[in-house]
């Protein structure tokens, strides 16, 4: 299995679909670090990245039929995860703003001694991140994510999109800068 592209682990565990869970486990095991890394990124405490991991991962393997490889794997299971935590932090946000909310809902959504307003800040400056994330261009969140969620150097960075460093240079500057617009309309209220 683990010779074979993610292309054809996907056609396989389709083919398998409810026999052999194999196919599936391969690309679980090849891209669990790197939604581990966005979820916990979003999510802030190891348990709740746990949680958001697993709900990805059920989402893509049950949506796995409609992954028609206009992108790589990894960038459709990578869009899965930023819509999942997305989801996550707005249903966190709406439980905070009930405020009618009871004691035991409220110790799943808070952490520690943080206190509620801090908190709720925190999950809206979260979620306006994620949707700020979600209007870049491909190339832009691409590169985004190797630079800032798997954490790559620029000379990672240039040989994984087979670039010059100069120029994975510029496109993460680039990038920044449409992010930053981005999260800025979409705190001005220009949704």
């Amino acid at each position: 299995m683990q010779a074979l592209s993610d292309e054809a682990l996907v056609e396989l565990t389709l083919k398998r679909l409810g026999k052999d869970q194999r196919p599936f486990e391969e690309l679980y095991r090849r891209h669990q670090a790197m939604v581990w890394r966005i979820c916990q990124r979003f999510m802030g405490s190891p348990r709740d990245a746990e949680e958001v991991m697993q709900e990805t991962f059920f989402r893509a393997y049950r949506n796995l039929a409609k992954f028609q490889g206009r992108s790589s794997f990894k960038t459709w299971i990578y869009r899965i995860a930023v819509n999942t935590n997305h989801n996550a932090l707005k249903k966190r946000m709406k439980l905070l703003e009930r405020g009618a909310t009871p004691l035991e809902e409220f110790s799943e959504v808070l952490p520690g001694s943080i206190n509620p307003e801090k908190q709720l800040l925190i999950l809206e400056q979260r979620s306006q991140l994620a949707a700020a994330f979600e209007r870049l261009k491909g190339a832009d969140m691409e590169i985004l994510r190797l630079r800032e969620i798997e954490g790559l150097r620029y000379t990672e960075i240039a040989k994984e999109l087979g670039i010059k460093l100069s120029t994975a240079k510029m496109r993460v500057i680039r990038a920044r800068v449409a992010l930053q617009e981005a999260y800025r309309q979409i705190d001005a209220g220009g949704v």
